[in-house]
């Protein structure tokens, strides 16, 4: 996706940066900085039908996978951040690419960051018809870029911890905070105002538990404190129609289905 054009010109780079002001690492597929701003590409090799439903994106039949949209947006946060802090002040214009021709995605968002694949020939062309003159400026800001470069994310590699050490509670998946407050059926992030179905949280939350801790049986008591502010009588019911129930009455587990 490397525009060739006389009048373009731009520095493209991929990389996976480790930012070290809030010791985060985040990926650049493919970035290209022009003369006034910088286009900054996820690219996504999808294949099949996906749709989207109630702000969630689906493979069908009906398997729900990580949203892009909230990866760029929080890629495209990071990058800001990293460019202000090098006094660096380009505009940024974040785009997700779907370059398998088999992907269809149905009730697509209307979002001008979504490039399909019968769109990339078009966007080729918007840029190159787009004036661009690389300056000295351009280049140090790339050079910085790639010296930040790790081969490696430290994310690999996980420290030590404790189940009484760690912050427990519902984690918004679009902001990462702490769910303050929950309604009967749903919940709203107070920090960025994200709504979901309260199952829905719970279950990611024991999937998260899960992931920290696999050796560890899944109970009604140990998810009642992992989630903390979901009652424990929610708790069971949830756990009851998304899992297998293993045993009787204080001994008694859950497992996937």
């Amino acid at each position: 996706m490397i525009p060739t054009s006389k009048n373009f010109n731009a520095i493209a780079l991929s990389c996976m940066i480790y930012y070290w002001k809030n010791n985060t690492v985040f990926q650049i597929d493919t970035l290209m900085i022009s003369q006034d701003r910088i286009y900054f590409y996820e690219v996504k090799n999808y294949e099949g039908n996906y749709f989207y439903e109630s702000g969630k994106l689906f493979k069908k039949p009906n398997l729900e996978i990580m949203d892009p949209l909230i990866q760029l947006k929080r890629s495209e946060s990071l990058l800001r951040q990293l460019i202000h802090s090098l006094d660096i002040h380009l505009q940024i214009e974040p785009f997700i690419v779907f370059v398998n021709p088999a992907f269809t995605l149905y009730q697509a968002p209307d979002n001008k960051s979504l490039i399909f694949p019968t769109q990339i020939k078009n966007h080729i062309h918007r840029l190159n018809t787009a004036p661009s003159k690389i300056e000295e400026r351009h280049r140090k800001l790339a050079k910085r870029l790639l010296s930040m470069h790790i081969s490696d994310s430290p994310e690999n590699k996980l420290p030590n911890y404790h189940y009484d050490k760690l912050q427990k509670g519902l984690i918004c998946p679009n902001c990462r905070a702490f769910i303050e407050t929950i309604g009967k059926r749903k919940y709203v992030c107070t920090l960025c105002n994200h709504e979901d179905l309260l199952d829905n949280a719970v279950l990611d939350s024991i999937k998260e538990f899960s992931i920290l801790f696999p050796d560890e049986k899944i109970t009604t008591k140990i998810i009642y404190d992992w989630c903390r502010i979901v009652p424990e009588r929610r708790i069971r019911n949830i756990l009851l129609k998304h899992f297998t129930k293993v045993g009787h009455h204080r001994w008694s587990y859950y497992i996937y289905k």
